[in-house]
């Protein structure tokens, strides 16, 4: 009997004390029963002798195995107090180079793998489950398996069939016990050796055909990251960006009227379909929803703490592929970005809710002056680490730690270039009151053009899909919509992922 995911060793002591015969509750010293009125101490007694007369030692091996080596050090410590760790071998490794218990006749694997509580963390676990059911293929012939989860998508992707469920409840969460021959006949379908559905096939030519002609592109612009499918095709509603030599696979939220069951269809088919067409392995491909959010679009998602860096023009970026909704980088403001590596020198550019502040590394590799303004300390230390892999001193620069309507309500310096790429809405309880972006576009252009040279440039940016520009701000400024001009050939396919204006101070103002 073994199981590869064994976290603090439940199923494993379990079947244990089962092929010991020792009755359930038989190791128990706190029943309250016996405080009962009408309890029959001599029956009870008689009745614990004859569990304990049952009990054997039995002719089977128990292995238990985790990849974490605490949950095998309580495992241990939990097989002691049950009374079998002598019958229990233990042992921390991956899934994925879990081998066949040697010398011993095939047996039963009863697992519960991790199920993850939200479909970012499903999504991340396909990758664990592909691996558990090569494992299974590969090194447990004849073995009979039970496999405990509550996602059937996450089953689907183990690649082998199993040929009967049962329904659980896992304390309040409904699962499926699958029930797996790895005879001959059960051959493993999983990437290459899956066949894919006629709906799976016109992805992946689609896939195919975006990174023929993008990937040729990008190694002639000498670009890193940009964008190689965003909902193309309707059915399949996700955006695929790649980082260098990973990739950032982002669900955009089915509607409502989309089943389950067809959801999570899809969500394998593009799980299958991406390691063909890209040639890539799992630690490649990071997965994560995107839904309608509002102040959560900067707040982590993870905490692996784990950072790229990436080149763009002259510049070089960190960036964070897993902690965060978004990575470090807008892709879509590539060509505005490389506006500024052309500034003068000297040049005073001044960056709102600047976030990482990959616009003023641009700018100050030009030698411009800049000053970073955001409400986000980790982003103002990020922008920080920016400076420094470019080695522009920050010292030279501002850093500024800040609400940014306060700061503008209160700053007295002018600029000749400020950038202005806002948020749709934020309420984060930092900031005096909440920003909408609709709502409040007029007031925030006409205190940043108090700070902008009678000369100077405004570029402000939103990706809100539904915003209109006021039509009053052009009785003081002059504008000029330059969306679609700062659209690259990557974000061609979607002219409204963000807008984009210069605005400009009249005379009179």
């Amino acid at each position: 009997f073994a199981d590869l995911m064994c976290g603090s060793g439940t199923i494993v002591i379990e079947a244990a004390l089962m092929a010991c015969k020792i009755a359930p509750g038989l190791l128990r010293q706190d029943q309250a029963f016996p405080n009962w009125l009408h309890h029959q101490p001599n029956l009870w007694e008689k009745l614990r002798k004859e569990a304990i007369a049952q009990q054997q030692k039995p002719n089977i091996a128990f292995y238990g195995s985790d990849i974490q080596g605490k949950a095998i050090e309580k495992a241990r410590e939990n097989a002691f107090r049950a009374g079998v760790d002598h019958l229990i071998h233990w042992s921390q490794q991956a899934i994925n180079t879990t081998h066949s218990v040697e010398d011993f006749t095939p047996g039963l694997l009863v697992i519960n793998p991790p199920y993850g509580e939200r479909l970012g963390e499903q999504l991340d676990l396909i990758p664990t489950y592909q691996d558990l059911g090569h494992t299974l293929f590969q090194q447990f012939h004849n073995w009979q398996a039970g496999i405990l989860t509550s996602d059937p998508m996450l089953a689907k992707a183990i690649g082998l069939r199993s040929h009967k469920s049962y329904s659980f409840f896992n304390g309040s969460i409904p699962c499926q016990l699958y029930c797996i021959s790895l005879d001959e006949k059960n051959q493993l379908k999983q990437g290459s050796d899956q066949t894919l559905s006629a709906h799976a096939q016109m992805l992946a030519n689609r896939l195919q055909k975006n990174f023929s002609h993008l990937n040729k592109w990008a190694q002639r612009q000498n670009i890193e990251c940009y964008r190689l499918y965003d909902a193309d095709l309707p059915e399949y509603a996700f955006a695929i960006d790649k980082y260098g030599d990973y990739f950032v696979l982002q669900e955009y939220m089915p509607p409502k009227a989309i089943p389950d069951h067809v959801a999570a269809s899809r969500r394998l088919d593009m799980m299958m379909v991406i390691p063909q067409v890209f040639k890539i392995s799992a630690h490649q491909l990071i997965i994560k929803q995107r839904r309608p959010q509002k102040e959560k679009q900067y707040q982590k998602t993870d905490n692996k703490k784990q950072f790229i860096t990436v080149h763009e023009g002259q510049a070089k970026f960190y960036l964070n592929l897993h902690d965060y909704l978004d990575t470090g980088i807008f892709l879509d403001h590539r060509i505005l970005r490389l506006e500024f590596e052309k500034l003068r020198p000297m040049t005073r550019f001044l960056n709102l809710f600047c976030y990482t502040a990959t616009a003023s590394v641009q700018a100050a590799l030009a030698g411009a002056y800049t000053t970073n303004v955001d409400l986000s300390n980790t982003y103002i230390n990020w922008a920080t680490q920016n400076f420094q892999l470019n080695q522009i001193p920050p010292k030279k620069h501002q850093f500024i730690q800040s609400d940014v309507f306060e700061w503008l309500k209160s700053a007295q310096e002018t600029f000749d270039v400020i950038y202005m790429d806002t948020p749709s809405f934020s309420n984060s309880k930092r900031m005096k009151g909440t920003l909408d972006i609709q709502r409040d576009h007029v007031f925030m252009i006409r205190l940043a053009l108090k700070r902008l040279h009678p000369e100077g440039r405004l570029y402000f940016s939103t990706h809100l899909r539904s915003f209109k520009l006021d039509e009053s701000i052009q009785e003081f400024a002059k504008v000029q919509n330059i969306s679609r001009k700062t659209l690259d050939e990557d974000f061609k396919r979607d002219p409204k992922i963000h807008q984009c204006f210069i605005i400009e101070p009249l005379s009179s103002t």
